[in-house]
């Protein structure tokens, strides 16, 4: 049964990893050499110089700069608005809180597209489309972060807040000084995987913005293809430099995301 199990994990990592391997040997490969038959994973020579191309076809350092600036600033509010809430409704005495926090937790179930042009129609009233207030607020007012550290503070043991109580604490510096803490791990879970979902942010970035100075790198990869048309091998390469941040930020927390997601808990 355990062989089953690792041949089975084995297979599903070497599934997950063919698309990645493949965008990087095509990064690496020449125009002609992309299509030669037979097809080569392995590029006779490496093209190295690919990636410093893409540099000068499109601004590139702009698109990856806007997606670091937006997705940080949208994983900030949205983990600040998500540790309130979620210790509002779990910890304090709300008239109806259950209700609310159900209510609040079901507009996850709500398909994306479904709120873009209700938010759409907000952003153009107060005048924030095409601007960074406009990419940033509305993907913030998620139900997500508060939701799972909800959980979290569901499972945190009461008596170690009503410990602090007694010292003199009073709730929000409770939740300052000794809940949040012991939760770190579960805060560094969220924080990367808020992160990630908003750095591959495509479809509210090409709603909201017109002008190139505020394009993500997603949209900036779109861009691209259709500036170099078939030269393939700079696409992948712009798109493997996009994978980077995301990919660097996952495995220095990888720890914490692995254990939070198999829902351990607390350390």
């Amino acid at each position: 049964m355990i062989v089953l199990r690792n041949l089975l994990a084995v297979a599903t990592a070497v599934v997950v990893s063919v698309p990645a391997i493949w965008m990087l040997s095509t990064a690496l490969k020449g125009p002609d050499e992309i299509f030669a038959q037979p097809l080569s994973l392995i590029p006779r020579p490496p093209r190295w110089e690919n990636f410093g191309e893409v540099w000068t076809v499109v601004p590139l350092a702009r698109y990856l700069v806007n997606s670091f600036f937006i997705a940080s600033a949208i994983t900030g509010l949205e983990v600040t608005f998500g540790i309130l809430a979620a210790y509002a409704f779990v910890r304090l005495p709300l008239p109806g809180g259950r209700a609310l926090f159900a209510l609040f937790v079901a507009t996850l179930f709500l398909p994306g597209q479904v709120i873009v042009i209700p938010n759409f129609v907000l952003m153009r009233l107060i005048g924030w489309v095409d601007s960074y207030p406009g990419l940033i607020v509305p993907p913030a007012c998620t139900a997500f972060a508060t939701y799972y550290l909800g959980q979290q503070f569901r499972i945190f043991p009461r008596e170690i807040e009503l410990a602090a109580r007694v010292d003199g604490c009073d709730p929000l510096r409770a939740l300052g000084l000794v809940v949040l803490p012991a939760l770190r791990p579960a805060l560094v879970a969220i924080v990367v995987l808020a992160f990630v979902a908003q750095w591959n942010a495509f479809f509210w970035p090409l709603v909201m913005t017109s002008s190139e100075s505020l394009r993500t790198i997603t949209l900036g990869l779109r861009y691209l293809a259709d500036s170099v048309g078939p030269r393939y091998h700079l696409v992948m390469a712009g798109s493997t430099l996009a994978t980077l941040p995301p990919l660097f930020i996952f495995l220095l927390a990888q720890r914490h995301v692995r254990i939070n997601v198999l829902g351990v808990g607390l350390r």
